[in-house]
């Protein structure tokens, strides 16, 4: 199912909402269940489906997808939650990526601003706000990271948004460590040093650069 725009307009929340309504019932998956799976109350869900709540935030979107993918054990991205699976969407930028290549969460309910993501991209936005990503990102650019998954062989090599056991949440290209279960973080900056042999709580992989102006 998909909505539909009425002579050009983009769809509507009570669209989306429709459309989150017949997902459910293809798929015969309870709103409750959906809301247990994304970290969302039942009753927050439960007043969007019934229509007593106007809309979504971009942000709760992505949970329900993220949900919807885990019982589906697929990919299920927002636009096909909202009947729009080709379309591009807005997602808030919730993120930054500031001093050592580190990511820190806005503080407070308001984000920078919202950004046109790639059709059907499922994950978070971050602004890179300092010089540490050059010189492969530069202020100003938008990196749409995917959700997270356990560290393996096929990150090697790669730049990902790495989760450090007991400590922040970096850009780095991840290398081999001395051992088994340990990663050199390197710097993409060539003026920052590398993080010898640090073990990863989780990975997450940059899908797309929407580069700065």
């Amino acid at each position: 199912m998909h909505s539909v725009s009425i002579r050009g307009m983009p769809p509507t929340p009570d669209q989306h909402r429709r459309a989150l309504h017949h997902w459910l019932t293809v798929h015969r998956i309870s709103g409750s269940k959906l809301s247990l799976e994304s970290g969302l109350s039942r009753a927050f869900v439960s007043a969007h489906l019934n229509g007593h709540s106007e809309r979504l935030i971009s942000s709760n979107w992505v949970k329900l997808a993220q949900g919807a993918s885990r019982l589906l054990g697929r990919e299920v991205t927002v636009g096909e939650l909202q009947g729009d699976a080709d379309q591009a969407q807005n997602i808030e930028i919730r993120f930054k990526a500031g001093a050592g290549a580190e990511i820190h969460k806005i503080d407070g309910d308001a984000a920078f601003a919202d950004t046109i993501a790639p059709p059907g991209f499922v994950g978070t936005a971050c602004m890179v706000v300092g010089d540490s990503g050059v010189p492969m990102f530069e202020p100003g650019d938008i990196l749409f990271i995917a959700p997270g998954e356990k560290p393996s062989d096929l990150i090697i090599g790669k730049v990902m948004v790495v989760r450090v056991k007991d400590g922040p949440e970096l850009v780095k290209r991840v290398m081999r460590g001395s051992r088994k279960g340990r990663y050199d973080l390197q710097s993409i900056n060539p003026g920052s040093p590398t993080l010898p042999d640090r073990a990863l709580e989780e990975v997450a992989r940059i899908r797309w650069i929407k580069r700065a102006g």
